[in-house]
């Protein structure tokens, strides 16, 4: 069977949401490739990247909730233990 090309493999990439490894394949195309990216190629960069920056401000999001929430309970047991 042939090797698949960076194209198809950022296709099956995107079909079982793999973004990353869809990320990785459209950025090797961008950086090797002199000729200009086709349509479906530029909407499959704009979408692997899209996905990655997504999770990474998810990831983000969740983090800060539970830092507030951490220093909230930590300052509501500081003012209960002060009332004391």
């Amino acid at each position: 069977m042939a090797e698949l090309s960076l194209v198809q493999r950022a296709k099956l990439a995107e079909l079982t949401e793999q973004y990353g490894e869809m990320a990785a394949a459209m950025k090797f195309i961008v950086l090797t490739e002199t000729r200009e990216l086709s349509p479906e190629e530029r909407r499959m960069f704009s979408v692997a990247f899209e996905r990655v920056i997504g999770c990474f401000r998810y990831v983000r999001h969740v983090i800060v909730v539970v830092v507030i929430v951490s220093v909230t309970k930590f300052c509501l047991t500081l003012d209960r233990r002060g009332r004391s």
